[in-house]
């Protein structure tokens, strides 16, 4: 989906971004979208190039005691499948179209 060639901008493929986000998109949206998308990219970029701070808490030698990892069943889990367009053995179903080839 994205490309990139050492420091160039990425370029997005839109069709397929669309495609999996199950979206249509407008000429317009498709005129505007790779302008917003640089911008973001170039957000993160800016994000990336921080430097890591020295000393955060996680150094102070503080820890947190760990629980068994164990599987619990969710009152709610019911309620949020029944939510779902297609389940299968208490799984959501993703519609063929929408999965990543």
């Amino acid at each position: 989906m994205a490309r990139t060639d050492g420091d160039s901008p990425r370029a997005v493929d839109l069709e397929a971004l669309a495609r999996l986000a199950g979206v249509t998109l407008t000429g317009a949206e498709r005129a505007a979208f790779p302008a917003q998308l640089a911008q973001i990219a170039e957000h993160f970029a800016r994000l990336e190039a921080v430097e890591p701070l020295e000393g955060v808490p996680g150094d102070a030698g503080v820890t947190c005691p760990l629980r068994e990892d164990r599987s619990e069943e969710w009152r709610g889990s019911q309620q949020i499948l029944a939510s779902a367009p297609a389940v299968k053995d208490r799984h959501f179903l993703i519609p063929p179209g929408r999965r990543e080839k």
